[in-house]
């Protein structure tokens, strides 16, 4: 049990198996009481978001740092699908040094959604 579920139980009341002890005070090691609330896992992703601590705007493209490809890579692999043809998606993995499934989910948008080339279903 952490330590604010722990100071939640033994100076407020009991913690249903359910329910989170959120922070006012957004300071994870804090066990204040005062500074302690039950919520669901809902509240506190709601609770996390409202004050700025959810990683909604991750990092995208090549400013992630586990991108291997470029946004011009990313472009070029769905421009050269999209023409039909050679290379296939294989052939197309083994040229960009990534697996056949991370130029599947570039092809279909799975990942990469935020780049697009001019032209088809990318616009």
């Amino acid at each position: 049990m952490r330590a604010h579920r722990l100071a939640y139980a033994l100076m407020v009341d009991m913690v249903p198996k359910d329910m989170c002890v959120l922070h006012r005070n957004d300071k994870p090691s804090c066990v204040d009481p005062a500074m302690l609330f039950l919520g669901t896992h809902e509240d506190n992703m709601s609770d996390m978001v409202k004050k700025g601590r959810s990683d909604s705007k991750a990092k995208q493209g090549s400013s992630n740092g586990r991108a291997k490809l470029t946004e011009s890579a990313v472009r070029d692999i769905r421009y050269r699908y999209a023409c039909g043809g050679h290379p296939n998606q294989s052939d197309l993995a083994r040229e960009y040094g990534v697996s056949d499934a991370a130029i599947s989910d570039i092809i279909t948008g799975r990942h990469w959604s935020h780049i697009h080339i001019l032209g088809g279903n990318y616009d």
